[in-house]
C-alpha cells in the first residue's frame, strides 16, 4: 500500500508541477489583463468538448482558444469579440469572467496531497524493520 502511495504521490507532484505554472499565468491574465478585440477566423463546434476550439486573429497572428458549447453557438466566423490578454504572455487569451480561482486552489491541494503521500510513505519505509 505504501509503495502505491509513494508512486501516486510522485505522479501527483509531477503533474501539478507541469500544470500549476500555466494556471498561475491564467490567474495573472484574469486579474490584470486588458480586453482586446480579436477576429474569429474558424470555429470547431462539431467536436466533443475536449476538441472544441475557436481560432482567431490578433495583431496579424493566428491563435486558438478552447471554448464551451454556448460560446461556440454564439460566435460566428468574421465576428469580433473581446478577450482578456496581457502583452507579457503573448499566447494566453481568456474570455472575460472565465477564470475560476477554485481550479488553481484544487491543483494546489493535489500538490499538497501528493507531497503528504510521499512524506508519509518515506517515513513508513524508514521505520519499517528490515
Amino acid at each position: 500500500m505504501y509503495k502505491f502511495n509513494l508512486i501516486g504521490g510522485f505522479l501527483l507532484v509531477v503533474l501539478c508541477c507541469a500544470v500549476l505554472p500555466g494556471k498561475l499565468v491564467e490567474r495573472e491574465v484574469a486579474v490584470a489583463g486588458e480586453l482586446v478585440p480579436v477576429e474569429v477566423v474558424k470555429l470547431n463546434c462539431n467536436a466533443s468538448a475536449a476538441f472544441r476550439f475557436m481560432h482567431f486573429r490578433f495583431h496579424g497572428q493566428q491563435h486558438s482558444l478552447k471554448i464551451d458549447l454556448e460560446s461556440c453557438q454564439r460566435l460566428q466566423v468574421g465576428q469580433t469579440t473581446m478577450l482578456q490578454h496581457l502583452d507579457t504572455h503573448p499566447g494566453v487569451f481568456l474570455f472575460p469572467d472565465s477564470y475560476s480561482p477554485a481550479e488553481s486552489f484544487s491543483w494546489g491541494a493535489l500538490f499538497l496531497l501528493g507531497g503528504y503521500a510521499i512524506i508519509n510513505s518515506v517515513l513508513y519505509f524508514r521505520k519499517r524493520p528490515a
